[in-house]
């Protein structure tokens, strides 16, 4: 069974997949202190304080190496 999750900013929304999740971080959605959990039980945590969504604060905070370009989803981030 694939763990999905929740994410707690004023109300708890989800469950989404761990897709999804890396969707909301990369989209700054969700930070490293919005608390999330695992739909299989647990407390609260900032998702930072998580093993599965290291790789995906990773990749938010390092632009990819390339052309000196800004993707469209980190454009987002800074309108």
């Amino acid at each position: 069974m694939k763990r999905t999750w929740y994410y707690q900013a004023t109300a708890a929304e989800g469950p989404f997949s761990q897709t999804e999740m890396e969707h909301l971080i990369a989209n700054g959605i969700i930070d490293g202190f919005t608390n999330v959990r695992a739909t299989t039980g647990g407390p609260w945590m900032p998702a930072k304080d998580t093993n599965a969504f290291h790789t995906a604060f990773s990749a938010a905070s390092c632009p990819a190496k390339g052309d000196g370009s800004i993707s469209s989803a980190s454009a987002s981030l800074f309108m």
